[in-house]
């Protein structure tokens, strides 16, 4: 999914114009930026966790060449999922086994996937 698509999710389930959608969704992104720049972590609830994490500096041998080579150190941005998140994608993840396909609760269940990924209007 790239974020036309993204918009347009979010512009659909939360019954806003596409332009409101677009900067919605840019202010959030804006936000966890900006908090990411500071050093901030940002913990969203049911979904997971941003946290600036540092690498330190360290020394590599270039592959081809055998040189060995200083590398500075630096910040990366890290995401660790919430537990519910991690529950609801290995629940989802999960094969049914060929009873499960006639059950009502599997094709409930299914009919609900497929709606959320955007498969059937």
């Amino acid at each position: 999914m790239n974020t036309n698509e993204f918009v347009e999710r979010v512009a659909a389930r939360s019954y806003l114009t596409r332009a409101e959608a677009y900067r919605a969704v840019e202010a959030v992104f804006a936000i966890i930026e900006r908090a990411a720049v500071t050093g901030e972590n940002v913990a969203i609830n049911r979904f997971g966790k941003f946290k600036v994490a540092s690498v330190a500096p360290r020394q590599g041998c270039h592959p081809r060449t055998g040189e060995w080579t200083h590398f500075q150190g630096s910040r990366r941005l890290t995401f660790r999922s919430a537990s519910t998140l991690k529950e609801r994608l290995n629940g989802i993840g999960e094969v049914p086994t060929r009873c499960d396909l006639r059950s009502t609760d599997f094709q409930i269940g299914y009919r609900r996937i497929v709606a959320d990924i955007g498969l059937v209007p």
